[in-house]
């Protein structure tokens, strides 16, 4: 929601902020100079608002205003890849708890003790990485059933992220 109401709060700055190009030497332009003349102008002087060289950049300074706040939105949510990862750990918990935590409740290894999902004895054991981890759960080992028949693809993924995540933060 934050996020939300900052790009609504920087997508209307850049209008206000929007400085047309000049060449040098040249006075600068006014940003809006059909809205100030229309205000000082009366309504029998509406020909010469036809006149004016820098009619539609009222126009050009919205739509730029309207692209880079586009641009915010997209860069917000959909290009957020810390929303992906958060919303697949999230996820690959809720997988752990309902497939692994039996055995492995706290990263521990209640089969085979001494083969923990902590840090030390995945690397120890040559398991420290998400592939190795998703290459164990889809096809199983020793005592361990293989989950590829019982899980996607996707859920595999996620509880393998979300094993290194925890293994990381020492469980």
């Amino acid at each position: 929601m934050a996020r939300l109401a900052l790009c609504a709060v920087l997508g209307v700055a850049p209008v206000g902020a929007f400085i047309l190009p000049t060449s040098p030497g040249s006075p600068a332009p006014a940003l809006f100079p059909a809205t100030a003349a229309a205000a000082s102008a009366s309504a029998s002087d509406s020909a010469a608002l036809e006149d004016l060289p820098w009619e539609h950049s009222a126009g050009r300074a919205r739509s730029l205003a309207f692209g880079f706040t586009l641009g915010l939105l997209v860069a917000a949510f959909a290009g957020g890849a810390q929303s992906a990862v958060a919303a697949d750990l999230a996820k690959g918990e809720a997988i752990f708890a309902n497939n692994c935590a039996a055995c492995h409740a706290g990263g521990n290894n209640a089969v085979q003790p001494e083969k923990k999902l902590k840090k030390d004895a995945l690397t120890t054991y040559g398991m420290y990485s998400v592939e190795k981890i998703k290459y164990q759960v889809t096809n199983g080992k020793n005592a361990m059933p293989a989950f590829g028949d019982r899980l996607p693809s996707e859920a595999i993924d996620d509880v393998a992220s979300y094993v290194i995540t925890k293994a990381d933060q020492g469980w």
